[in-house]
């Protein structure tokens, strides 16, 4: 489209241990190139695409992901991103400590030396909390912050001379889910009443599994105390109108919500609200691993696009916490279109994760991974894009397989 510059936003870029073991090559390297070759020249008819990095790269000397839930990728998962086309990632977000603070400052090296972009992340008490990028003649700022870093798994608590580094919506040390604990008893638990030396958390999630029974549930980010969050919301607030005073668009990443949840909490309720209010253009949420809905909430007049969640752009179907009910191996690509330094139009595409029995992944958009199916298959695909569509924007009536579906449009069907 003539003078329109094409904004595209990806969901979570996660790499977890069935990825690695199917990467790892012979002679000890690590080959991601599969995961993205098929996106590349998908990503390549827009003119910046921003992805939400779930992983750090710490170095070989601090350990690749073992863990089922504190990751570090080898080099060559940045060196892959960046031929995909991908051109920013956000980094505030509950994975950004997995090594630390020494390990997000290495993958902000790597990030630079491959040339994309960042924002999330400031190493320097001087430095802006945003991204202020020139695209065509808009001015525009990112702004990234997240619910938390995963403390009580990482262990990891910035100390007040390290408070610079991230804008967190709460305290690190804050319980953000309710949990839904069933009262059901089930004698075949008894097994897994063992020590964690005994049995790690990864391997009762297997054995549940194999038993049939509920190994993983959706979090609810229903935890909201204002009072509480109240300091850290004023500093968005802050930041969000000091970013006002130098772009011509303020797009908000918030990192939260409720994991494999199909619907936001309380608390994503309140955030999303609170940045409506400060009156930025866009907010892009990331974290819940499944797609969530999008809103477009009428602030003074002004439409500010909200989605809650994009769901994976990459992920291991077969990681045993994934939970399938909502579809995780599914994600939205939001597009913006930017002209006279506004967004004048919205659209969306599909892409799809599909996963080898090696581990594998390559992710597709469904409107390619169409013609590679037989009749049965594209009859299962056009079922699951109808269901993503229902959860991203409530209607899922008269939608066929293509590439780009305008959201306007889509919602007068």
């Amino acid at each position: 489209m003539e003078n329109w510059k094409k904004i595209s936003f990806i969901g979570d870029i996660m790499c977890e241990k069935p990825l690695l073991k199917a990467a790892r090559k012979s002679d000890g390297t690590y080959d991601f190139s599969k995961v993205f070759s098929g996106t590349k020249s998908f990503f390549e008819k827009s003119d910046y695409v921003v992805g939400n990095l779930e992983t750090v790269c710490a170095g070989k000397a601090e350990k690749y992901t073992k863990e089922l839930y504190c990751f570090n990728t080898p080099d060559s998962f940045i060196e892959s991103l960046s031929r995909s086309g991908i051109n920013m990632v956000t980094l505030a977000n509950n994975h950004c400590l997995d090594r630390d603070i020494g390990g997000i400052k290495r993958t902000i090296q790597l990030l630079n030396q491959y040339e994309i972009e960042h924002t999330g992340i400031n190493l320097k008490v001087q430095d802006k909390p945003w991204l202020l990028k020139q695209i065509g003649d808009t001015k525009i700022a990112f702004l990234n912050s997240t619910y938390g870093t995963n403390t009580t798994t990482n262990g990891v608590v910035l100390n007040k001379q390290d408070k610079h580094l991230l804008r967190l919506m709460r305290r690190q040390e804050d319980n953000l889910y309710q949990a839904n604990v069933s009262s059901k008893i089930d004698l075949r638990s008894v097994i897994l009443f063992f020590p964690k030396k005994i049995l790690s958390k990864e391997r009762k999630m297997k054995i549940k599994r194999r038993l049939g029974m509920q190994y993983n549930q959706p979090k609810i980010d229903d935890n909201l105390s204002i009072e509480a969050i109240a300091p850290y919301i004023n500093q968005i607030k802050e930041d969000i109108q000091e970013a006002k005073k130098e772009a011509d668009l303020v797009i908000y990443c918030p990192h939260m919500g409720g994991q494999f949840n199909g619907q936001p909490g309380r608390f994503s309720e309140y955030i999303m609200g609170i940045l409506a209010d400060c009156q930025v253009d866009a907010v892009v949420g990331t974290h819940p691993h499944v797609v969530q809905k999008l809103e477009e909430k009428n602030v003074d007049g002004k439409i500010i696009p909200c989605a809650y969640s994009l769901g994976n752009y990459s992920i291991s179907p077969s990681s045993v916490y994934v939970m399938p009910e909502f579809k995780p191996e599914y994600s939205i690509v939001l597009h913006m279109y930017i002209r006279n330094k506004k967004i004048e139009k919205l659209s969306f595409s599909i892409l799809k994760i599909v996963e080898k029995r090696s581990g594998m992944l390559s992710v597709y958009p469904v409107h390619e991974l169409y013609k590679k199916l037989s009749q049965d298959d594209k009859i299962e695909l056009e079922k699951d894009v109808r269901f993503i569509c229902k959860r991203f924007l409530g209607v899922s009536e008269n939608y066929i397989i293509k590439e780009e579906y305008d959201i306007l449009g889509e919602r007068k069907c």
